[in-house]
């Protein structure tokens, strides 16, 4: 059985690396919403686009 200390940094470590891993993912998420949010923005308006074309037709 290790020491305690011993054990109590590794825990430390690895508290260190999933929030580092927590961090990453968030960004990443972020990113993806913002693209997400463009994308349903540039169809919406491709839709708008559409209908008025139909509309004058």
């Amino acid at each position: 059985m290790k020491p305690a200390h011993i054990r109590i940094q590794e825990l430390q470590k690895e508290v260190a690396n999933l929030a580092e891993m927590r961090d990453e993912a968030k960004s990443e998420w972020d990113s993806n919403m913002d693209e997400a949010i463009y994308y349903r923005k540039k169809a919406s308006e491709a839709e708008a686009r559409m209908y008025a074309r139909q509309e004058r037709d």
